[in-house]
């Protein structure tokens, strides 16, 4: 099945941008720090990812290293949730 991939955060580090590279997000700077660099979500990009198993979902999960939530059968959104939200 097919889902969109989203994010609870917006802005990233340097360190944390990787594996969401990895997964097609995409990123522009927002301000440059003294100890690297703020990234910003770039949200004209739609992300999408097929799990089929319930291995595929590990994986993902393994690869973020995050929570995942699951947004209803008819939304078919998964968020990684990486950041505080309301």
């Amino acid at each position: 099945m097919k889902f969109t991939l989203v994010t609870s955060g917006t802005f990233y580090r340097d360190s944390e941008i990787d594996s969401l590279e990895d997964l097609g997000f995409k990123f522009k700077i927002d301000k440059e720090l003294v100890d690297g660099t703020l990234w910003c979500m770039n949200y004209e990009q739609i992300v999408t990812i097929e799990i089929n198993t319930l291995d595929d979902l590990f994986a993902l999960i393994e690869k973020t290293g995050s929570k995942l939530i699951i947004h209803g059968r008819e939304d078919s959104t998964i968020e990684i949730y990486d950041d505080y939200r309301e």
